[in-house]
Order: structure tokens, then sequence, then C-alpha cells
């Protein structure tokens, strides 16, 4: 049986679809307009910007013109050749140095760049795209004349191998020749209970040097007798001249929630990070929580958890390449944390306020506190450094205070970002549009595939638990 795209390929084609008639061909890019301090120097939506693109200026530059006298007021004393790669990194990775060796805080780092740029590079997928569309847009059932750029939206129904896989709407917006908007909204894969219409909505806005990406994500999934939700609302915000980042800030607010045999939870949380050419700056909050049970020698147990932990870091980058994930990689780093943990287990059944009363450890309580702790780690061996102040700018982080907060998020598709998925507006009914479009991607999951590999994130996608470090021996 010929194997479908995945919901991820068709999600990040719509994107591609729209900017069909405005793509050059394969590899090439439009000439490069005049030099502009006040433009983004964007004059088709293939040239806009991506996420994942890097940026120009350097961490020191962020704070003072003069380079070379911040690293002087903050030694690097020692950097990463290799680092790890951001796509490819896995748990595994952590669990195989030496117990006594082992970086929890670089695991958590990590962890948390890796998520980051997996959200990041699935609207950057498009520019891998573009050339194989361009080339077989007949072949999905597609003619120049059946897309729209003139800012009204156009609507599809995606069908592969005879089967309607989702829809999708979206729109153009040009201004003086200049790209200023595109928008799209997408129904694909499975909602959780209590949801209708989109799953997902992208929004990107150009005006004069500052750039903007919003997206939000409202998924459900399960596997077997595992089961949850996963919500998100993902921001890139910039400064971009001609075409090229000078400044980059990447937020992600999340909330997801979890069931399988034996535990119950949830998990929420702000990361932001900070893009320099050398650098990437990491500011978080995360909460996980939950309730379950094992069985000893036939006898039930029950406990409760609650963990709130807080980090500011400073990591350094590598191997940046224009929006490719198989090279951009992590080296050493330095992050400061504070974390709040709290256990209650219990012969009887225990809930998550049970272990939230918990003041010290005893009587079924477990209590962990830790306070501005700052660990280091060698980005090419993953191990912990014994003396942290010898750590990758170990100054700012020791002198930064770790005070990122979030509480629990609210998640939904505001007014301006739902759609029903079969909805025409009144300007597109009114220009003659009485049905969506339908386009056949049975043919492209090959060509498909190579974009999906390079940017791709491997079978744990963004996920590196480190929790797992403290089982793994």
């Amino acid at each position: 049986m010929k194997k479908s795209v995945s919901t991820e390929i068709l999600m990040v084609f719509f994107l591609a679809v729209g900017m069909l008639i405005l793509a050059s061909c394969s590899g090439s890019s439009s000439p490069a307009p005049a030099s502009s301090s006040t433009s983004s120097g964007v004059t088709d939506v293939s040239q806009v910007p991506g996420a994942t693109d890097p940026v120009t200026s350097g961490y020191a530059d962020s704070f003072r013109s003069d380079a070379v006298l911040k690293d002087r007021i903050d030694p690097v004393p020692k950097l990463a050749s290799t680092g790890k790669v951001l796509s490819t990194v896995g748990i595994t990775d952590f669990t195989s140095v030496a117990q006594a060796s082992r970086t929890r805080a670089g695991c958590e780092a990590i962890a948390m760049l890796k998520t980051s740029y997996e959200n990041a590079s699935t609207p950057d997928k498009i520019k891998c795209y573009i050339g194989t569309i361009k080339s077989n847009y007949a072949t999905a059932g597609l003619s120049a004349t059946s897309i729209k750029e003139d800012g009204t939206y156009n609507y599809f129904n995606i069908v592969q191998n005879g089967t309607t896989q989702g829809q999708v709407k979206f729109k153009i917006v040009k201004s003086g020749g200049i790209v200023s908007e595109f928008e799209m909204f997408e129904c694909m894969g499975t909602a959780p209970a209590g949801h209708s219409g989109n799953t997902g909505y992208i929004h990107v806005v150009l005006s004069g040097t500052t750039a903007s990406i919003d997206v939000k994500n409202i998924r459900g999934w399960g596997s077997g007798s595992n089961s949850g939700t996963f919500k998100n609302q993902f921001s890139v915000s910039g400064t971009v001249v001609n075409r090229v980042y000078t400044a980059k800030e990447m937020t992600n607010i999340f909330y997801q929630t979890f069931s399988s045999t034996g535990f119950t939870g949830t998990n929420y949380g702000k990361v932001i990070v900070n893009e320099y050419l050398d650098s990437f700056k990491i500011r978080a909050y995360m909460n996980n929580s939950g309730t379950g049970t094992w069985s000893n020698n036939g006898t039930s147990n029950y406990f409760a958890n609650s963990q709130g932990v807080t980090v500011y870091g400073l990591v350094q980058l590598l191997n940046t390449t224009s929006g490719k994930m198989s090279t951009l990689a992590a080296g050493d780093g330095t992050l400061k944390y504070t974390i709040s943990g709290k256990n209650k287990s219990s012969a009887t059944t225990v809930a998550v306020a049970d272990a939230e009363a918990c003041t010290t450890t005893g009587s079924g309580c477990w209590v962990q506190s830790v306070t501005s702790q700052v660990d280091a780690w060698n980005g090419d061996n993953l191990n912990k450094l014994s003396d942290a102040t010898t750590g990758f700018r170990y100054s700012t982080v020791n002198a930064a205070s770790a005070d990122t907060t979030q509480t629990s998020p609210t998640i939904t598709m505001g007014d301006t970002e739902a759609w029903n998925c079969s909805t025409i507006d009144a300007t597109a009914a009114a220009a003659g549009v009485t049905a969506l479009t339908t386009v056949d991607m049975s043919s492209l999951s090959s060509q498909m595939a190579v974009c999906d590999t390079q940017y791709g994130f491997g079978s744990e996608g963004g996920n590196i638990n480190c929790w797992q470090m403290e089982q793994r021996n």
C-alpha cells in the first residue's frame, strides 16, 4: 500500500500551495532589492524570512557595540567544536554519560531548544516545498488560475489516495509590491473533545523591518491506552533588513494533558528563546503535575506530584544554515534554575492538592527545593562541568534572575482565528467561489519526504523527557 503523506507534511503543503504562483523555480531566488534599513526587502512570499533563519548580530552586540570588550567582561574560556544537532539529539545522548557526570541542566536546556525549533521549522518547510509544487502542481490538480494573491481567501479540500484528509483556507496580501501578510486556517488531524473547527492557524505579518509569525495548534492524540491533548501558541518576532534577521525572539506557551495506564497529568509553561549569531538565550517556566498508581506485591499504592521549574541560560550556537535543521546544533552552555517539587504517596487515593500541601519530607511526602543553582556542561560530550564558573558565559548567567512566570494558560482559537472548515466568506462567494477546490496529494509523497528529512526531528519529535535521566543507569 502506498504510504500516505503525513499530517504535518500536508499542513505545511497548504502554506506552500498558497505561495505557488509567487515562487521562483526550485533553488533560485529573486534579485535582492537595493539595501534599505527601513524595509524588509521582501517582494514575494518565497522571500519571507523563515522562523528558523539565522540572525546576523552576536550576543555581545545586544549589550554594546564593542563585542570584544564584552567578551573580556564575560570571558568564554572554551567552546564546543561540534555540539549536538537539535534535530537528532535524544535522551540516550544524556543517559549514556556516566551517572556522576550527567547534566540535568544541559538536558533541560537542549530539550527546550529542540521543542522550540521543531515548532519553528514547521512553517519553514514551505521554502523546501515550493520548487516541488511549482513543477508538480498539475499532478495535484491545480493551475496558476486556481490561486488568488489579491488578499481574498483561497479554499482547498485535500485528498490523499481517494480519502479526504482535511480542509484549508488562506490569503496572501501585498502592499506596494511588498508582501505584508499571509494567513492560513487548517483543519487536519484529530481535534480534542469539545473543540470544533480548525485545529491549526498561521499568521505572518511584515511591516517595515518588523516581522512576526504566530502559530496556534489545538490537537488531540491517542495510541492504545495512551491519549491526551496538545495546545500551544507559538510566536516569532524580529527585525528583518533586506530579508535577513538582525534580531529574533521565539515564544512558546503550551498546555498538555495526558493519560495512560496508571497515570494522568498535565504539563504547561512558557519558553522564550532569543537567537543570536553565536548563542541561544533561554528563559522559561514549566509546571507538571499528576496522579497515578502502582502495585507492590499485589497491593495498590497511590501517588501525586507537582513540580515547577524556572530557568535562565545561555548556550553556544553552532552550524547555522538558513532554515536547515539538519545542521543547527547546541554547544557549551550554562543554566541557572530554581525547582520546587513535591510528591505525596499513600495506600489510599491522593490528589495533586495533597502533594502541594507537603511542606517537609516525611509521612508520605517528598519535597525538593533548589534555588538559583547554576550548572554548566561541555557541549561535545554532555558532561557536567565540575566547576560551573568555567562554563559558557557563566558571569552573565550567574548575575541574571531566573524569573519567567506562566500561569496555566487557556488556549483557544480567537474569533479572527477560527474557521468551521467549510464556510466560504462573502467576498469570495461574491467573486464566484461556491465550493472548496480539491487538491490531490497522492503522487507527491516521495518529493515531500525529502523536505521532511531536511527539516524533520526524527522519531522522538521535539520531545526529550529529562526525568528519564534519573531512571536510566
